[in-house]
């Protein structure tokens, strides 16, 4: 989701909110492979998890440093934050909304650069996680 993003910038620069929509739905992707989730839906919760639960503190404040003054009317929480995220993810997928809104490359950037990293935070602590749920089950197995 990030090359497509990135593809994406090349030949839409100035529109932010297509690159938004491709970070987002790499946060729903990354925050739903961490609970295992294998259904549909719920989207938002997911994208909320990434942000405030799978990423760290100190990507919540990189967050609101890179965008709080890009979005003065939501707040400069890390909630409203990816609330307004997953808004503008949803006019893009739903509306074909991605011309109206306008977010400095470095801003851009940084949001990046927190999926990406948030995403390997992530894995980090899935793995081990995964590893030692397939070691008790072949444990059990065996008994």
């Amino acid at each position: 989701m990030l090359w497509l993003a990135d593809r994406v910038q090349r030949v839409s620069r100035g529109r932010p909110a297509l690159q938004i929509m491709f970070f987002m739905f790499a946060a729903e992707a990354v925050a739903k492979l961490f609970e295992s989730y294998t259904r549909e839906r719920e989207s938002k919760r997911f994208a909320r998890h990434f942000f405030l639960a799978i990423c760290t503190d100190e990507h919540r404040r990189r967050l609101v440093a890179a965008l709080g003054s890009a979005f003065p009317h939501v707040g400069a929480s890390p909630a409203a934050i990816t609330e307004h995220l997953y808004r503008i993810r949803c006019d893009v997928v739903h509306r074909w909304n991605y011309y109206g809104m306008s977010l400095r490359d470095e801003a851009v950037r940084e949001l990046r650069a927190i999926v990406l990293e948030g995403a390997a935070h992530a894995a980090r602590t899935l793995v081990p996680t995964i590893a030692a749920s397939c070691a008790r089950k072949s444990t059990d197995q065996k008994t």
